[in-house]
């Protein structure tokens, strides 16, 4: 995940690792340092040993400033610790939590087949070659409002299971992961030259972090004013939905004076 994230020049993470015993290697995260992110990831956090009160500092910069939350768990991860502090936030209710392990194959839900985070740059028939990922045999259920991007696929048979999970919650967005083991897609050159994980996790970001305010298409003049017989200028930049420039697009504009209507 850092890896992916350090490959992207306009992105600076910073990384917190707590030590089993309670203690920070590097120093603790403060709520400022939540407050002023414009996105919050958290890998394999919490376990059983780690605190509450970090989940707490999360919730509130969520509901203070609306910063986007990325889960992606490990074999480790603890649902009655993570449920203490973010309960409110999450995607998915956790309907049963057991710390069996198991492999799934990740299966593209049909309503997600145009969504930014798993179309930008991924073909379709990619997600049918791709080995099985690792999950607990917890079992999770969607909320009001959230949209189940993948599913699980065990021997052959489809769930209703989440793998992949979204939500908006007012300005705020969660992406949340059930299960884990990306890498082992990443090990599957035959999908993409194994670059599908790290496609997945930019698309990821770069979804999370794009407020909803933000236009995909916007039309400006190149300056307020014009003098009479000047020519008009206006400037349009077209956006698909995960904000990537879209070139040659065709724009149409429709100019009104009076009951003259004139398209350009």
């Amino acid at each position: 995940l850092q890896r992916e994230l350090e490959k992207d020049k306009n992105i600076g993470a910073r990384l917190y690792v707590q030590r089993g015993g309670g203690g920070w290697y590097d120093g603790a995260p403060s709520a400022k340092r939540f407050l002023d992110a414009d996105v919050v990831m958290l890998a394999g956090f919490p376990t059983a040993r780690n605190d509450v009160g970090v989940l707490r500092l999360i919730a509130e910069a969520m509901e203070k400033k609306a910063v986007p939350l990325f889960l992606l768990p490990a074999r480790t991860t603890d649902y009655t610790t993570l449920r203490q502090g973010l309960d409110t936030w999450l995607p998915y209710e956790i309907v049963q939590s057991r710390p069996n392990e198991t492999e799934v194959f990740f299966e593209r839900s049909e309503a997600a087949r145009l969504d930014p985070i798993l179309a930008t740059g991924i073909p379709p028939e990619a997600w049918a070659k791709l080995p099985p990922l690792f999950k607990p045999e917890s079992s999770f259920r969607a909320r009001a409002g959230a949209e189940m991007l993948g599913t699980m696929k065990l021997n052959n048979i489809s769930f209703n299971e989440p793998l992949l999970i979204s939500r908006k919650l007012g300005r705020g967005k969660v992406l949340a992961w059930t299960a884990y083991g990306l890498w082992r897609w990443e090990l599957a050159y035959d999908v993409l030259d194994g670059e599908l994980p790290g496609r997945l996790i930019s698309n990821a970001v770069r979804w999370l972090t794009t407020r909803e305010g933000d236009k995909q298409v916007r039309i400006t003049p190149a300056k307020e004013f014009f003098d009479s017989g000047e020519e008009v200028e206006l400037f349009a930049q077209v956006y698909n939905a995960s904000y990537e420039p879209v070139d040659n697009a065709a724009v149409s504009v429709t100019v009104t004076r009076g009951e003259e209507t004139r398209e350009l």
